[in-house]
């Protein structure tokens, strides 16, 4: 073995430099000897992507050869893509913590911009979260649940699973508000511009290896209370109370144990509309409780089904003095005071 040394200083020179575009650019560290045949002679080798130094870059094993003829110089064997080469690989989504799901994305089917979440609604039998979105006609399918088995790998787990288009003729619709239905396998969303409630029908969404727009899942609609425009004039007959600059009706639902009644806050017409979902196609509003206060915006069923609470966004407003309230709503047929606010709890 001859070591090189410069002509200068006398001073030993490496025996190895890194090439230009390689992954050993940086330089060379360590050549062990590999073995030969008879034409080559192989060396194993450390190669280093920027300078080798202690803390420096990242070192990679790479394979150099010297042949017969040129005994005394050592070539790189790194391969590099050709025409037709094909290189597999897979992902996984995030990394260690990591605790995003980005909702704006862009696929060669689907261009979303992921603005406006309004709402979040959990199908744990389905393992989706589903989010609605107040500036357009979309609901985000989000697979919060890994299904890999055997024979399928979940590859969109913890990541956006589809989107379904609902086509509701207007650019300035949105979305408040969802819940399930579970026993008729339907999602029920609050609709704005126009008010309206949509049925999405569940079974249509799949869970599969695609993110996907799904277009035909919509199968029925119903009219609400029209929440009107925004006005600074004293004569707004849709908003009897404070006026309302929020340009939105119905939003916060809840839906009896039985699923057969809906309940749906209006937050501009400060009143609450009652669906009985058995009649008809797709059910009928059957109750409008006014003056519940200003703004409601979200119910609750008590546990035995008895009552339902209302919070209101803003509740009484006196001299420009807020108290938030909530109004409780009688549940029981067999009562005198079914569908009435029998009782207001008030913040002073």
């Amino acid at each position: 073995i001859v070591r090189r040394t410069a002509l200068d200083s006398d001073l030993s020179e490496a025996a190895m430099d890194g090439l230009p575009r390689t992954f050993s650019q940086g330089g060379v560290e360590s050549p062990v000897f590999a073995g030969s045949d008879a034409q080559t002679v192989s060396f194993w080798y450390s190669g280093c992507d920027t300078l080798c130094s202690p803390g420096d870059g990242t070192r990679r094993l790479g394979r150099a050869v010297a042949w017969d003829d040129q005994p005394e110089q050592l070539f790189a064997q790194q391969r590099f893509p050709t025409a037709g080469d094909v290189l597999p690989f897979s992902t996984q989504r995030g990394g260690p913590g990591a605790q995003v799901i980005e909702l704006g994305q862009a696929t060669a089917d689907l261009q979303l911009l992921g603005y406006g979440m309004s709402s979040l609604t959990l199908d744990p039998d389905r393992g989706f979260l589903y989010v609605t979105t107040k500036l357009d006609d979309q609901l985000y399918v989000l697979d919060v649940h890994d299904d890999t088995d055997g024979s399928f790998h979940d590859v969109n787990a913890l990541d956006l699973e589809a989107v379904v288009q609902i086509d509701t003729g207007n650019a300035l619709s949105g979305f408040r508000d969802m819940v399930i239905a579970k026993s008729r396998g339907l999602g029920i969303l609050a609709g704005r511009n126009p008010e309206q409630l949509v049925f999405v029908d569940l079974d249509r969404i799949p869970d599969d290896a695609l993110k996907e727009q799904i277009t035909d899942a919509t199968v029925g609609v119903l009219p609400m209370q029209d929440a009107g425009l925004p006005s600074i004039t004293a004569d707004q007959t849709e908003d009897a109370g404070v006026p309302t600059f929020a340009a939105f009706g119905g939003s916060g639902m809840a839906l009896t144990a039985d699923e057969r009644y809906l309940l749906v806050p209006h937050f501009r017409g400060n009143a609450m509309s009652v669906y009985d979902l058995t009649l008809g196609a797709w059910g009928e509003e059957i109750a409008w409780l006014p003056n519940l206060g200003e703004n409601p915006h979200k119910v609750v069923v008590s546990p035995d089904g008895r009552y339902a609470v209302v919070a209101n966004y803003l509740g009484d407003v006196q001299d420009e003095f807020v108290s938030s309230t909530m109004v409780v709503v009688d549940l029981d047929p067999q009562s005198d005071r079914y569908l009435e606010a029998v009782s207001w709890l008030v913040n002073r």
